[in-house]
């Protein structure tokens, strides 16, 4: 992800942008801690409730509380687990859960049966995130 350095070599005040936010439930899976932290910020901010696991098993935690989810942001691979793997047990729960997978390699983009995922690839700058996000939970088949 992008990010906005200030003068100390910190991150600087995100920008607002003219992206619409929402006030839709989402849960973000990553293992990179700090990434995962910094995607809840951006998606907070923009209105979102916003929840955040850093392991498979954190998110089957997520998962067992019951707590209801309108979007699952994942990395393609959380700590050797593929996200596609992940994702049949939380729809089981949650049918209408949407997701976007987070990539850095587009290697993980196609699921065995061939299938193309909605991926967002990695580095990607807060208001791109923001506008995935948005089109993914707008989106009606």
């Amino acid at each position: 992800m992008y990010l906005p350095v200030d003068g100390a070599g910190g991150v600087a005040a995100l920008p607002a942008t003219t992206t619409d936010g929402g006030t839709e439930r989402i849960v973000v899976v990553d293992d990179d801690e700090t990434l995962c932290q910094v995607i809840a910020r951006v998606l907070t901010d923009a209105g979102y409730a916003v929840r955040t696991a850093d392991s498979p098993e954190a998110f089957t935690a997520l998962l067992a509380e019951g707590q209801p989810f309108d979007l699952l942001v994942m990395d393609t691979v959380v700590a050797d687990v593929a996200g596609v793997d992940l994702v049949p047990a939380a729809k089981q729960q949650l049918p209408e859960l949407r997701v976007l997978y987070l990539s850095g390699a587009t290697r993980y983009a196609v699921r065995p049966s061939g299938a193309v995922l909605d991926v967002l690839e990695k580095p990607f700058a807060p208001s791109e995130l923001k506008e995935r996000v948005r089109a993914v939970l707008d989106y009606r088949e």
